[in-house]
């Protein structure tokens, strides 16, 4: 083929060709292939724009098997750029990812069950469904220890050390996310096929792994973890793994009550995120910073810039740590002598 060397750089005016000759299923693998380099780059707005043009196009052909398979890839890609863009919590990611699960079920295919159910996970996970994501967590394990896939045994262990985490059960989630982290080699588990909601599977490890540190006591311990995820991230090149470890240090440095280190890294995740658009991070990234400054004695601006953020993830549905940041409000209240205020 003409060029075939340099094919990645046309991958949409190809789709836009074929898409003109009536061609619809070389135009949507051409705009599969377009989303996907899109999303290697962290041009999250203009996959989104590539991968629904594709879906929208699948949705002109017959109902055959054939499509399906043409679909199913699609969704899954879809779905993971929109929980980028809109949050974990999407009901339009959540509702793209299910069709992507019922076209694998039906479809027969389990390595992108695999996919769509690890993904759907972390929607379950960030909304505070935790014995559903725990049960769908526990699937995927299964599914890894049987086959031998060490790419998902290290997506399945992320996911249990994950739902195991937020379910208070830290000793459990230490040993899923310690066997991760034997398992992860930063030169061979890099690529795309590595990332775990779409953040390199290694980098969150860390980051989940310093939180449960903290959790057990060991902060010195956490700290070091979580300044290798950020090294890690950033080594990569990754700006999506970039702001999970930013927002993983972040958190860290907080719970050992070093405030200007929390703002440091918070200033970073929020100037990140804005730039890229990632709404999940920058919502946490503004509480940990409106946090710092009560730890720092500035009450009223403290306080006052922490409501509308923790009412804005309640909004979103993302309500994970809701808790903890509500008991940070209520103490930062306590520390300011409003007391009603702090139970309200």
């Amino acid at each position: 083929m003409l060029y075939s060397e340099r094919l990645e750089e046309y991958y949409e005016i190809l789709a836009h060709h074929y898409g003109s000759s009536a061609n619809t299923p070389k135009a949507v693998k051409y705009l599969h292939l377009a989303g996907k380099q899109a999303v290697k780059r962290s041009a999250y707005a203009e996959a989104i724009g590539q991968l629904s043009r594709a879906v929208q196009l699948v949705k002109t052909l017959p109902e055959t098997r054939e499509n399906k398979q043409l679909e199913l890839p699609l969704q899954i890609t879809l779905g993971q750029a929109l929980s980028v863009t809109q949050g974990f919590a999407s009901a339009e990611a959540e509702q793209t990812l299910e069709r992507a699960r019922d076209l694998a079920r039906r479809l027969g295919d389990a390595s992108q069950l695999f996919a769509s159910l690890n993904e759907l996970r972390a929607g379950q996970q960030i909304r505070a469904e935790h014995d559903k994501a725990s049960l769908v967590a526990e699937e995927l394990l299964r599914v890894a220890r049987r086959t031998g896939d060490q790419r998902q045994l290290l997506l399945a262990l992320h996911a249990m050390g994950g739902t195991a985490y937020f379910r208070g059960e830290c000793c459990e989630a230490r040993e899923h996310l310690e066997e991760l982290l034997r398992l992860y080699d930063p030169q061979k588990h890099r690529g795309h096929d590595y990332l775990s909601v779409s953040v390199n599977v290694g980098v969150w490890g860390r980051c989940y792994f310093s939180w449960t540190l903290v959790r057990l006591g060991y902060s010195e311990q956490a700290l070091t973890i979580a300044l290798e995820a950020l090294t890690l991230a950033r080594e990569l090149s990754h700006s999506f793994s970039e702001a999970a470890a930013l927002f993983g240090l972040s958190h860290v440095h907080l719970e050992r009550r070093d405030s200007q280190a929390t703002m440091k890294m918070a200033d970073a995740l929020i100037a990140l995120s804005d730039e890229h658009g990632f709404p999940f991070f920058l919502g946490w990234g503004t509480w940990l910073r409106f946090q710092a400054l009560t730890e720092e004695r500035q009450m009223r601006e403290g306080i006052a810039g922490m409501r509308p953020v923790i009412e804005g993830m309640r909004a979103r549905g993302g309500v994970a740590g809701f808790s903890w940041a509500l008991g940070h409000l209520a103490g930062a209240h306590s520390k300011a002598g409003e007391v009603e205020e702090g139970l309200a």
